[in-house]
């Protein structure tokens, strides 16, 4: 297995390609500049060159899919709209805030991811299991003034076992110091909240579980005003 690797959605565009025991086997980062982004089939390409991959021996795609930027999201999912189906790959899409979590193997039975967005809003995900790997609801959008209904749930889940919550907002950072959760509460302040080796383990676990499809959207989690 030799599956690319995209995530658009914030300020920074990652790429990389793993094995199909999740390996990153390359990886590149670049500013998420409206250059960069009109020349992402060049920077993917010399980022497989630089794993000794060509685009032939790809297998599969996996792709950050948000919440997050969304015309930042929607520019990796056209490329990588474009790269399947000119090459008949399979896209296993992947939640953009599950990847800041899935890598790693927390202490704690729980994880919270919460990224910045606009409008004085948050998008939040909730995952607990071994390695954060299950989903706890939907992701959904937070409101400033819902922060209480956040810290809230960061004291229930720390009576659960434990939490640990990743986010690249100083506001909440704030919010939860100024709340004195119990220790069990466990943070970090990431500025690129997507993590690869997340995003790598995600795809290979969506590709064994048969989640891989021709083509890949983006995940809006805001309601249509």
């Amino acid at each position: 297995m030799r599956c690319g690797l995209l995530d658009t959605s914030g300020n920074t565009i990652l790429m990389g390609m793993c094995d199909e025991h999740a390996w990153l086997l390359s990886a590149a980062q670049h500013a998420h500049t409206p250059e960069n982004a009109s020349q992402i089939a060049g920077l993917f390409d010399s980022m497989l060159k630089d794993g000794g991959v060509t685009l032939d021996e790809l297998t599969h795609l996996g792709i950050g899919c948000g919440p997050g930027s969304f015309i930042g999201t929607r520019t990796g999912a056209a490329f990588a709209n474009g790269l399947a189906g000119g090459r008949a790959l399979p896209i296993v899409p992947v939640s953009s805030l599950h990847a800041a979590v899935a890598s790693t193997t927390f202490d704690a039975p729980n994880a919270v991811v919460v990224r910045s967005a606009r409008r004085k809003a948050y998008f939040v995900g909730y995952y607990r299991g071994e390695r954060v790997a299950n989903p706890v609801g939907s992701e959904r959008e937070l409101l400033t003034e819902d922060i209480p209904e956040l810290l809230k749930r960061l004291g229930e889940l720390a009576e659960e076992g434990g939490v640990c919550m990743v986010t690249d907002s100083e506001e909440v950072m704030r919010a939860v110091k100024d709340a004195e959760l119990p220790p069990r509460v466990v943070t970090v302040l990431r500025e690129n909240i997507v993590d690869l080796r997340g995003l790598a383990r995600l795809a290979v676990l969506g590709s064994v579980q048969g989640h891989a499809k021709p083509w890949v959207d983006v995940s809006y989690v805001r309601p249509v005003l």
